[in-house]
């Protein structure tokens, strides 16, 4: 069973949105400079070069990786007091553990963000794969590439867990079923008309028997609940 973080484990309490605001603010003195950059579903490399072209304009390619840097530098201070566990996260991960289902994260953030938010949350020691934007900016290409290393299991065998259309979308792409939690901004409306496998309002419902419904059914529109 694979994982999102943001949104589906964890709230980061707009640590991202905060360290990319100050350092687009030292350098070009504009303030919220994620305005209007859709940031749920998105992946870290992603977002950094919509703000560099957004903000440094003709020189995107040199401030780009100075946000970079300085963003991987500040991220986990600033996350360190700001994540909190979604509902049932730990109950749901723990039960799935002990069953010996194995666990791994696919997430648009960096290995370094990735890594400081299960860390500080405690969940690091669940996963025993972490597929991140580091390995490919784009959501799509992380699920087949975690799909690759888990074989010889078949993506068909295979629940990717999220909060948005662009989880289930990638998750669709890749061949496995997706579990789509409305924990932030989109309904189970928005998840249902991507076609998530199962819907539910968070991961609390669920008992220690609940991996076994990836294989309940192939992934078709419509869902379940």
């Amino acid at each position: 069973m694979l994982f999102d973080i943001d949104g589906t484990l964890l709230m980061a309490g707009g640590a991202g949105r905060s360290t990319i605001d100050a350092i687009v603010e030292e350098h070009y003195g504009v303030a919220n400079a994620l305005a209007d950059v859709r940031l749920h579903g998105n992946t870290d490399p992603l977002i950094l070069e919509e703000v560099a072209r957004r903000h440094a304009r003709e020189e995107a390619e040199v401030f780009l990786p100075v946000l970079r840097r300085k963003f991987l530098e500040r991220m986990p201070s600033v996350l360190a007091d700001r994540c909190t566990l979604l509902p049932g996260v730990r109950e749901f991960l723990d039960r799935l553990q002990g069953q010996g289902v194995p666990l791994g994260v696919v997430t648009g953030n960096y290995l370094e963000c990735a890594a400081a938010k299960l860390e500080v949350t405690g969940l690091a020691s669940y996963f025993s794969m972490l597929v991140t934007a580091t390995d490919t900016a784009l959501r799509d290409d992380m699920i087949r590439l975690a799909v690759s290393r888990l074989a010889p299991l078949t993506a068909d065998r295979i629940l990717y867990v999220g909060d948005t259309p662009w989880d289930v979308r990638a998750a669709r792409a890749s061949g496995c079923g997706c579990l789509a939690v409305s924990t932030s901004l989109y309904s189970r409306q928005d998840l249902h008309r991507e076609g998530a496998t199962w819907i539910a309002p968070s991961l609390r419902p669920f008992s220690g028997d609940a991996w076994k419904f990836a294989f309940a059914a192939p992934a078709v529109p419509g869902g379940r609940s």
